[in-house]
Protein backbone atom coordinates (compact mmCIF):
# COMPACT_ATOMS: atom_id res chain seq x y z
CA UNK A 1 0.00 0.00 0.00
CA UNK A 2 1.42 3.41 -1.29
CA UNK A 3 1.10 5.61 2.06
CA UNK A 4 2.35 8.72 0.72
CA UNK A 5 -0.87 10.32 -1.36
CA UNK A 6 -2.79 9.70 2.39
CA UNK A 7 -3.91 12.08 4.33
CA UNK A 8 -3.94 11.19 8.04
CA UNK A 9 -5.49 12.83 10.78
CA UNK A 10 -3.21 12.54 13.87
CA UNK A 11 -5.53 13.50 17.60
CA UNK A 12 -4.17 13.28 20.64
CA UNK A 13 -3.36 15.97 23.80
CA UNK A 14 0.29 14.56 24.48
CA UNK A 15 2.60 16.93 21.89
CA UNK A 16 5.55 14.73 22.37
CA UNK A 17 3.40 11.95 21.11
CA UNK A 18 1.95 12.67 18.47
CA UNK A 19 4.94 13.88 16.92
CA UNK A 20 6.54 10.72 17.98
CA UNK A 21 3.47 9.03 15.84
CA UNK A 22 3.89 11.57 13.16
CA UNK A 23 7.41 10.64 12.79
CA UNK A 24 6.77 7.01 12.61
CA UNK A 25 4.07 7.64 9.91
CA UNK A 26 6.74 9.75 8.00
CA UNK A 27 9.54 6.90 8.38
CA UNK A 28 6.67 4.10 7.07
CA UNK A 29 5.88 6.68 4.19
CA UNK A 30 3.29 9.28 4.67
CA UNK A 31 3.99 12.60 3.40
CA UNK A 32 4.53 15.25 6.14
CA UNK A 33 2.15 17.49 4.27
CA UNK A 34 -0.37 14.93 4.22
CA UNK A 35 -0.54 14.78 8.09
CA UNK A 36 -2.42 16.96 10.20
CA UNK A 37 -2.85 17.51 13.59
CA UNK A 38 -5.72 18.08 16.40
CA UNK A 39 -5.70 18.17 20.00
CA UNK A 40 -8.59 16.85 20.97
CA UNK A 41 -12.06 15.00 19.41
CA UNK A 42 -13.69 19.04 19.51
CA UNK A 43 -10.51 20.11 16.87
CA UNK A 44 -11.22 16.62 15.09
CA UNK A 45 -14.23 17.36 13.86
CA UNK A 46 -13.60 20.67 12.84
CA UNK A 47 -10.23 19.36 11.18
CA UNK A 48 -13.18 16.69 9.64
CA UNK A 49 -15.58 19.01 8.42
CA UNK A 50 -13.31 21.91 6.83
CA UNK A 51 -11.39 19.20 5.31
CA UNK A 52 -14.99 16.93 4.21
CA UNK A 53 -14.93 19.88 1.09
CA UNK A 54 -12.25 19.29 -0.83
CA UNK A 55 -10.40 15.99 0.18
CA UNK A 56 -11.60 13.90 3.12
CA UNK A 57 -9.38 12.47 5.46
CA UNK A 58 -8.55 8.53 4.56
CA UNK A 59 -7.82 7.92 8.05
CA UNK A 60 -8.14 9.70 11.62
CA UNK A 61 -5.61 8.00 14.80
CA UNK A 62 -6.59 8.66 17.99
CA UNK A 63 -3.70 8.50 20.25
CA UNK A 64 -5.04 7.61 23.85
CA UNK A 65 -1.86 5.72 24.74
CA UNK A 66 -1.77 8.06 27.91
CA UNK A 67 -5.80 8.92 28.19
CA UNK A 68 -7.66 8.01 31.41
CA UNK A 69 -11.13 5.22 30.26
CA UNK A 70 -13.33 8.35 30.29
CA UNK A 71 -11.71 10.07 27.65
CA UNK A 72 -12.15 7.24 25.37
CA UNK A 73 -15.54 6.30 26.29
CA UNK A 74 -16.71 9.78 25.20
CA UNK A 75 -15.75 8.49 21.38
CA UNK A 76 -18.43 6.13 21.11
CA UNK A 77 -20.50 8.47 19.16
CA UNK A 78 -18.03 9.61 16.84
CA UNK A 79 -18.48 7.72 14.33
CA UNK A 80 -22.39 9.37 14.24
CA UNK A 81 -20.96 12.74 13.23
CA UNK A 82 -21.60 13.23 9.67
CA UNK A 83 -17.83 14.34 8.40
CA UNK A 84 -16.47 10.92 9.94
CA UNK A 85 -19.20 8.50 9.28
CA UNK A 86 -17.09 7.38 6.17
CA UNK A 87 -13.63 7.55 7.51
CA UNK A 88 -11.60 4.85 9.32
CA UNK A 89 -11.19 5.81 12.89
CA UNK A 90 -8.45 3.81 14.52
CA UNK A 91 -8.06 4.63 18.26
CA UNK A 92 -4.14 3.37 19.86
CA UNK A 93 -3.76 2.43 23.30
CA UNK A 94 -1.50 0.90 25.97
CA UNK A 95 -1.11 -3.40 25.72
CA UNK A 96 -4.13 -4.21 26.87
CA UNK A 97 -6.55 -1.71 27.01
CA UNK A 98 -7.91 -2.37 24.12
CA UNK A 99 -9.50 -5.66 25.30
CA UNK A 100 -11.96 -3.71 27.54
CA UNK A 101 -13.12 -1.99 24.26
CA UNK A 102 -12.57 -4.55 21.60
CA UNK A 103 -15.52 -6.77 23.92
CA UNK A 104 -17.94 -4.13 24.98
CA UNK A 105 -20.96 -4.56 22.62
CA UNK A 106 -21.44 -0.64 23.00
CA UNK A 107 -18.51 -0.61 21.36
CA UNK A 108 -18.62 -3.00 18.83
CA UNK A 109 -21.36 -1.05 17.54
CA UNK A 110 -19.53 2.43 17.49
CA UNK A 111 -17.58 1.86 14.22
CA UNK A 112 -14.04 2.37 16.00
CA UNK A 113 -11.19 -0.01 15.95
CA UNK A 114 -9.11 -0.21 18.73
CA UNK A 115 -5.59 -1.41 18.91
CA UNK A 116 -2.96 -1.55 21.18
CA UNK A 117 0.61 -0.89 20.72
CA UNK A 118 3.05 -3.58 21.98
CA UNK A 119 6.01 -1.54 21.67
CA UNK A 120 5.72 2.44 21.57
CA UNK A 121 5.04 5.10 19.43
CA UNK A 122 7.95 4.96 17.65
CA UNK A 123 7.78 1.42 16.73
CA UNK A 124 7.30 2.22 12.35
CA UNK A 125 6.70 -1.57 11.90
CA UNK A 126 4.47 -1.82 14.21
CA UNK A 127 2.58 1.14 13.29
CA UNK A 128 2.83 0.02 9.79
CA UNK A 129 1.23 -3.01 10.43
CA UNK A 130 -2.11 -1.42 12.64
CA UNK A 131 -2.46 1.04 9.72
CA UNK A 132 -2.51 -1.97 7.44
CA UNK A 133 -5.69 -3.64 9.27
CA UNK A 134 -6.94 0.08 9.67
CA UNK A 135 -7.55 0.17 6.11
CA UNK A 136 -8.16 -2.99 4.66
Amino acid sequence: MDFENLKILLVGNDSLKIEELNNALQIIGFHKSRILMAKDQKEAIIFAELNSYKEPFDLIIFNFTDAKFAKIIELKNIKKDRYLTDIPVLVILNKGDDEFFRNSEEFKKSGLMFKSLISSLSNSEEIKKIIYEALK
